[in-house]
């Protein structure tokens, strides 16, 4: 693999509408000054339409990307919450002194950090989302390279490992392939780059193309080591030690 780290946001655009040109295969992270400013409106009622929250908010000097309600994670019943996406602003921080909306008393929040790893459900690897992968598609009902809402398998067959393609029950340590790679310290696994490149052929590509960038660094991710499962702030203890 190859991370890529570019240092001006015209270089990332034109370095990822080269990609694109060149069907390189890649995934990449939104530009930091792109993301939305993300708060929880609580004690606001589920029957609220987020257009109506969104028309309130643009009345207060807050321009809202996106509004939607808040569903219970088993019943998915809607709850008096709402996630709401500002557009980035110097005023962004000021919503949390907000306390009346849509004539009723509420509370500003920050959403809680999530403490689980990102997956992307397009190529299934970890640490990025699909929403700018661009890798080959991994299907995780049969290991094939089309989208799992696609698939045309059997559901009474057994499924495949999209990761390692080994054909297991359920859990993907049982699957010959992933015991293989996990011994030969497969370089498999995505590393937390701001723009990583699946596969080296294309390096001469990008040499070429880096000529006429402003600023950029490449760095070679090195393979990953495997973790300590029962003491992981240790290192791994080879029989020589």
């Amino acid at each position: 693999m190859i991370k890529i780290n570019v240092f001006t946001t015209d270089s990332y655009r034109r370095l990822i509408k080269q990609f694109q040109a060149d069907n390189v295969v890649h995934h990449t992270y939104q530009p930091r000054g792109e993301r939305a400013y993300r708060v929880v409106l609580r004690h606001l009622h589920n029957s609220i339409h987020p257009e109506v929250v969104k028309g309130e908010l643009e009345g207060l000097g807050h321009i809202a990307r996106n509004v939607f309600n808040i569903r219970h994670r088993l019943t998915k019943a809607p709850l008096p919450l709402y996630f709401v996406d500002l557009e980035p602003r110097d005023n962004n921080k000021s919503i949390f002194d907000l306390h009346f909306l849509c004539n009723m008393k509420i509370t500003v929040e920050a959403p809680r950090k999530k403490n689980s790893i990102v997956k992307c459900t397009r190529c299934q690897s970890y640490g990025h989302t699909k929403t700018y992968c661009a890798r080959t598609f991994a299907c995780v009902k049969c290991g094939g390279d089309h989208d799992t809402a696609e698939c045309a398998k059997d559901p009474a067959s057994l499924p495949t490992c999209a990761l390692y393609g080994g054909a297991h029950p359920a859990n993907y340590k049982v699957c010959d392939d992933y015991r293989r790679l996990q011994t030969a310290r497969s370089d498999s696994n995505p590393d937390r780059g701001v723009l990583i490149l699946a596969r080296p052929p294309h390096t001469s590509t990008l040499e070429t193309f880096f000529t006429s960038l402003p600023y950029y660094s490449v760095t070679p991710c090195p393979a990953p080591q495997t973790p300590n499962r029962l003491f992981p702030s240790r290192r791994l203890r080879t029989p020589d030690h």
